[in-house]
C-alpha cells in the first residue's frame, strides 16, 4: 500500500492481511515520511501538544514493524527521526481488558523545547506521575486515566531549554491509580543525582506505599535544585540557601505514607527517614506527621536528627535554618486555615 497523504507525508506499508476466526491480523512493516511535523500533527490531528507549532515545520520520518491484532497493535524495531534527534524502540498498545500502553524508548538525546514551555519543570513531571494534591498554576491537573501506562526510557540527555536531565534511566508504571517505579535513575540538572523506586497506591484519594533510594547534591547549586524538589513535598518555596548550605551530601532515604496510627481508627501517618553524609559529617534524620503526606506541613510534625563529626555543630545550625524554613511556613498557613494548628518542626 502506497499512499500520498495531507501535510506533504507519503505512507509506504507492506505486509500480510490474514481473516480468521477472532477478526483480522496483520504483518508488516510501515515506513511514514513527511516534510513537515507540523502540518502532519495539524492534519491528523493528533493530541502532541504544540506539536502544530511552526516551529516543528520539520522533516521527520518512521520506520518499524507492524504486528496488529483484533485487540492490540504493536510497532517493532521502531526508528523515529524529528528535529535533528532520533529515537527507538517499541510501542505496544491493547485494549485487552483495561486499556494499556507499553513504551520502550531509547535515545541520545531528546529536545523537547519545541513541543512546549518548561516541559521538565518539576511539577509538571510530580503532577503527571500523580504525586502532588494540586496541579501548578497552568498545568492541567493530572486526571485518574483510562489507560495504564508502562514507560522505560533511556537517554543521555533531555532537554526543554531551561532544565538538562543525563544519564536518564526510567521504568515506571501509572496503573489504574497507582504508581510503580522499577527505577528512577536521573542526574536532575548538574550536581544532583536520583535513584529511587517503590510504589504508591490510592494516588487520587490517600496514597499509601513507599519509596526508597538515594539523593546526591555535589555543590552550593546542585543545593539550589533539590530545595525545588523538596518545595513541592512541602507545596511552599522554600529557602534554597538553607539547602544549598547542606552540600555536599549523599542520603539514603526512605518516605513510608499511609500507616495505620495504632488505637487512632482512621487515622494515618506518613514517615521520612534520611541516612548518610552532610559534609564531612554521618547524619541520621527522621520524620513523622499524622496525617497525608500532601498535606504534611499543615499538620503537626516530628523531627529528629543525630549528627557526628567535626563539623556536627555547624551542620546541625544548617540544618535548623532549612527546618526553621519549613515552621515559619508552618505558622503562616495555620494563620490562613483555622482548621490545622501544627507545631514548629
Amino acid at each position: 500500500l502506497r499512499a500520498s497523504l495531507p501535510g506533504r507525508s507519503a505512507l509506504a506499508l507492506d505486509g500480510f492481511l490474514e481473516h480468521r476466526a477472532n477478526g483480522l491480523h496483520f504483518d508488516g512493516n510501515v515506513l511514514l515520511n513527511s516534510a513537515s511535523f507540523a502540518e502532519f500533527v495539524k492534519w491528523s490531528r493528533a493530541p502532541i501538544g504544540n506539536a502544530a507549532d511552526q516551529q516543528l515545520a520539520v522533516p521527520f520520518s518512521l520506520t518499524s514493524s507492524i504486528r496488529a491484532r483484533p485487540r492490540s497493535i504493536e510497532l517493532g524495531n521502531l526508528k523515529l527521526r524529528l528535529a535533528g534527534a532520533s529515537a527507538q524502540g517499541s510501542v505496544n498498545y491493547n485494549w485487552i481488558g483495561r486499556p494499556a500502553l507499553i513504551a520502550n524508548i531509547e535515545a541520545d538525546t531528546l529536545d523537547l523545547e519545541k513541543f512546549g514551555k518548561d516541559l521538565l519543570e518539576p511539577a509538571r513531571i510530580a503532577n503527571w506521575m500523580g504525586l502532588l494534591g494540586d496541579a501548578p498554576a497552568g498545568v492541567k491537573p493530572a486526571a485518574p486515566s483510562a489507560t495504564d501506562l508502562t514507560l522505560r526510557l533511556t537517554a543521555n540527555r533531555i532537554s526543554d531549554g531551561v532544565r538538562d536531565l543525563a544519564d536518564v534511566d526510567i521504568d515506571l508504571g501509572r496503573l489504574d491509580g497507582a504508581l510503580r517505579l522499577e527505577k528512577f535513575n536521573v542526574t536532575w540538572q548538574p550536581g544532583l543525582k536520583l535513584a529511587l523506586k517503590g510504589a504508591l497506591e490510592k494516588l487520587t484519594s490517600t496514597p499509601t506505599g513507599e519509596i526508597t533510594g538515594t539523593v546526591t547534591a555535589a555543590d552550593n547549586t546542585s543545593g539550589l535544585h533539590l530545595a525545588e524538589l523538596l518545595g513541592l513535598t512541602a507545596a511552599a518555596k522554600l529557602p534554597p540557601q538553607s539547602f544549598a548550605a547542606l552540600t555536599p551530601l549523599r542520603l539514603s532515604i526512605s518516605a513510608i505514607t499511609g500507616q495505620d496510627i495504632p488505637n487512632k481508627s482512621g487515622r494515618l501517618a506518613s514517615n521520612l527517614v534520611a541516612d548518610g553524609v552532610i559534609g564531612s559529617d554521618r547524619v541520621r534524620i527522621t520524620a513523622s506527621t499524622d496525617g497525608p503526606w500532601r498535606q504534611w506541613l499543615g499538620q503537626p510534625t516530628q523531627i529528629q536528627a543525630r549528627i557526628t563529626g567535626d563539623r556536627a555543630e555547624t551542620t546541625m545550625r544548617r540544618l535548623i535554618g532549612a527546618s526553621n524554613a519549613v515552621s515559619l511556613h508552618n505558622r503562616k498557613r495555620s494563620a490562613d486555615d483555622k482548621t490545622t494548628r501544627p507545631k514548629p518542626a
